[in-house]
């Protein structure tokens, strides 16, 4: 019985941020703010937005989110380090 009810609450919360991800109606908002490029792709039932921050942090960042066939939105991450001046930090 205790391992039902500690299953509840992450089988909830599993499936309210499953909604959140599967709503391919419209892009997901940028993750980190206004991003300094943003890519759209959209063709044959494969969607993706690619949200690129030169230098967040101190980083290069590259996040993506792509989708096919409407199924939920699916996103990875790319990192660098090291490639950004240090009078062009933010955040």
């Amino acid at each position: 019985m205790k391992k039902l009810l500690l299953l509840i609450p992450f089988v909830i919360i599993s499936l309210q941020s499953c909604e959140k991800a599967c709503n391919t109606s419209s892009y997901p908002a940028a993750p980190h703010g206004p991003a300094d490029d943003v890519t759209t792709y959209d063709s044959d039932g494969y969607r993706s937005i690619d949200y690129t921050y030169y230098c967040l942090n101190g980083q290069y960042v590259s996040i993506t989110y792509s989708s096919y066939a409407g199924d939920c939105w699916e996103e990875s991450e790319f990192t660098s380090s090291g490639i950004c001046a240090t009078n062009e930090l933010t955040n």
